[in-house]
């Protein structure tokens, strides 16, 4: 089986090479460019997927970075009194 699939897989490299030499200039270009149009746009989705992967870890991560800093700033406000007096304000704000 292996050794088959070897024997379709150079046939087939054979073909193509064939195919390929067999073309006027003409032809080449059209089939060149054809290949070149198809990685250029590849390449420019791959660019588009990353920034929109970008924009919205960024947005992800100023939100949940919002979140906390709300629910720390509710929690020291709701604190009492006597926290204040036995803890300094520095050693409560650098937790």
């Amino acid at each position: 089986y292996r050794r088959r699939n070897f024997n379709n897989c150079t046939t087939m490299i054979n073909q193509k090479i064939n195919i390929i030499s067999s073309m006027n200039e003409t032809q080449w270009n059209v089939y060149r460019n054809s290949r070149f149009d198809f990685y250029c746009g590849i390449v420019v989705t791959l660019l588009i997927l990353s920034l929109l992967r970008i924009s919205i870890a960024k947005l992800i991560f100023l939100n949940s970075g919002r979140v906390l800093h709300n629910k720390m700033f509710q929690r020291l406000i709701r604190c009492p009194i006597s926290f204040f007096d036995a803890n300094p304000a520095g050693k409560s704000l650098s937790y």
